[in-house]
């Protein structure tokens, strides 16, 4: 799981969040913040501790000696706490239930096959978005992490020129909520435009989504915000064609 903050309070969230997803599913969780974001400044609300949900991972409730770490049967096997008193091999190789290393084409099918299972059956739990400014849009830009700013105050300078736009944000780069861009082609969108600092990660990620409607690509250096004007200036030539 991959999370993109646009700013300090959304990073100390999903600083809390990755470490509770990383329990419940037995996953790698990066909160993956871009430069800006993380020299930026911002007023960032902690909350008592007793405010603050923590995720406790399943814990094995069998003996010992029949303790599988990587317990097949499950989607997310219990896995115990150093100290418990269970025996566990951790290993980066295919492995057996057992967690012992193995090129058993079985073996390694159902391993594989499970840990790939276990985000695409939950993407929709996990996977987070904003939508701004959607519900009459015929342009969507799609922007994350301190960019998304920008492209906030460039919307509001467009609608009031008679552009219909608005912004879908991920809030996960993955798993991504591909399914909300097919909702958008299915109520008649008729561009994506992605804004981001760089030359096109994000822009093929929708584009596998988009279902034929085209999407349009404005990049700008990387280190830098890109200023409202570029966005406005950038997305009427988009509209404009």
């Amino acid at each position: 799981m991959a999370y993109l903050p646009a700013n300090p309070q959304e990073a100390f969230d999903f600083t809390i969040k990755a470490f509770n997803m990383a329990e419940k599913y037995r996953v790698v969780a990066i909160v993956l913040s871009d430069q800006l974001v993380g020299h930026m400044y911002g007023r960032v609300r902690v909350p008592e501790f007793d405010e603050i949900e923590i995720v406790e991972r399943p814990k094995p409730t069998v003996p010992p000696d029949q303790y599988l770490p990587y317990d097949s049967r499950y989607l997310v096997p219990p896995m115990a706490i150093a100290g418990m008193g269970y025996r566990a091999n951790n290993e980066s190789l295919t492995h057996t239930d057992k967690g012992y290393p193995t090129t058993d084409r079985d073996a390694s099918f159902k391993l594989v096959t499970r840990l790939v299972r276990k985000i695409r059956e939950n993407e929709k739990e996990i996977a987070e978005w904003e939508e701004y400014m959607l519900d009459d849009a015929e342009y969507v830009i799609v922007s994350y992490g301190s960019t998304s700013g920008s492209v906030r105050r460039a919307i509001k300078v467009l609608r009031a020129q008679g552009y219909r736009v608005g912004m879908l944000r991920p809030k996960t780069a993955w798993p991504f909520p591909g399914w909300v861009v097919e909702n958008l082609v299915s109520r008649g969108v008729q561009k994506f435009i992605t804004v981001e600092v760089n030359m096109g990660k994000m822009y093929h990620v929708v584009k596998e989504f988009s279902r034929g409607v085209l999407v349009e690509h404005i990049p700008y250096a990387p280190g830098y915000i890109p200023d409202p004007d570029y966005v406005v200036n950038n997305v009427r030539k988009v509209i404009e064609g």
